[in-house]
């Protein structure tokens, strides 16, 4: 279901942030429309994504958020592996400590659930000092 190509890239762009269809086309250089469009629906089919009120904006649902830690623990794989970033653990929202793909913060010990994630501020994951989806295009192939 999102071992196809493109797919965690969508995922990963709905878990920075509810995006509208242009919106994603620019974050996704190359994706062709018609595919964006195909995934998209397969993703909303799954229950991963859904439209928010207006219909206009893509975001995930809870199912889809829960995919955050995979996407994580991938990122950090991809670092371990070829030697991008040193981190590729997100922070925590409630107190900033980093999250280990094990979803537990190493500041407080709090169990991180995916909704907890502040995947912004995740090195190699889109934010400072790398880009998991350019590593992530580059496995595809």
């Amino acid at each position: 279901m999102i071992g196809d190509r493109w797919t965690l890239l969508i995922v990963r762009e709905l878990l920075l942030a509810p995006a509208r269809y242009a919106e994603m086309e620019r974050a996704l250089p190359g994706i062709p429309s018609n595919l964006l469009v195909e995934r998209l629906r397969l993703l909303e089919d799954e229950g991963i994504a859904a439209r928010d009120a207006s219909g206009r904006c893509w975001q995930l649902t809870d199912k889809g958020r829960d995919l955050a830690p995979v996407l994580a623990s991938l990122a950090a794989w991809g670092i371990h592996h070829y030697g991008e970033p040193s981190s590729a653990q997100a922070v925590h929202a409630g107190c900033g400590g980093r999250v280990l793909t094990r979803s537990s913060c190493t500041r407080c010990g709090a169990a991180v659930s995916p909704a907890e994630l502040d995947l912004r501020a995740v090195e190699g994951f889109g934010g400072p000092g790398g880009d998991v989806a350019e590593a992530a295009e580059r496995s595809q192939g």
